[in-house]
């Protein structure tokens, strides 16, 4: 029971992009730039040496966040 509710929690979040819960850190991405060939979702550093994560694929857009009832 729990192991079903922490696997459905971890995807949740990081579909949902929820800040200190997802599972898509910094150092993730560091790995899919060391092991894959996806360039899109490789960490880019700004002027002022800040990492910066693109928004994945899998992530739900921030207009599309709300629960729609039928």
């Amino acid at each position: 029971m729990h192991n079903e509710k922490n696997v459905s929690e971890a995807l949740l979040y990081t579909c949902l992009d929820i800040p200190d819960k997802t599972k898509d850190n910094i150092k993730a991405r560091l790995d899919i730039a060391k092991y894959c060939d996806r360039t899109k979702l490789h960490l880019t550093k700004d002027p002022k040496g800040v990492w910066k994560k693109p928004k994945a694929n899998y992530c739900v857009e921030k207009d599309d966040k709300h629960l729609q009832v039928v």
